[in-house]
């Protein structure tokens, strides 16, 4: 069943709107090797305050996805017939509550680093 998946996906125009190399390698690894890489440009700014970690990281997905298909609708380059598969994504961590995403700088790293030792997150 899912090598029926796999033959239905060559015919789809991928489109991974990610700069992540490891987004890129689990495609990869899936066997999903025809697919393009076109960031999205939205902006990862939503107040955290206001959701769940899982609401947050499905509102970000949902933006970056929402992003995309408006450029997409006027780039003459995604006019061609074949179906489009979209795929965005968000990778956030939790600890106690709060959201925390990729670091700021090298000090914000190892700032997050100390804060997570020994603790679940």
């Amino acid at each position: 069943m899912l090598l029926d998946c796999f033959d239905k996906l060559s015919t789809y125009r991928i489109v991974l709107a990610s700069q992540s190399e490891n987004r890129q390698k689990i495609l990869k690894q899936a066997g999903i090797s025809n697919f393009e890489v076109s960031p999205s440009n939205f902006k990862e700014d939503l107040d955290k305050s206001l959701f769940t970690p899982l609401e947050y990281v499905i509102k970000t997905s949902e933006g970056k996805v929402k992003d995309k298909i408006e450029e997409m609708k006027s780039d003459l380059s995604y006019q061609d017939t074949r179906p489009i598969l979209l795929i965005t994504a968000d990778t956030i961590v939790t600890l106690e509550g709060e959201v925390f995403e990729k670091p700021e700088s090298n000090d914000h790293a190892i700032s997050m680093i100390r804060r997570f030792s020994g603790k679940t997150h």
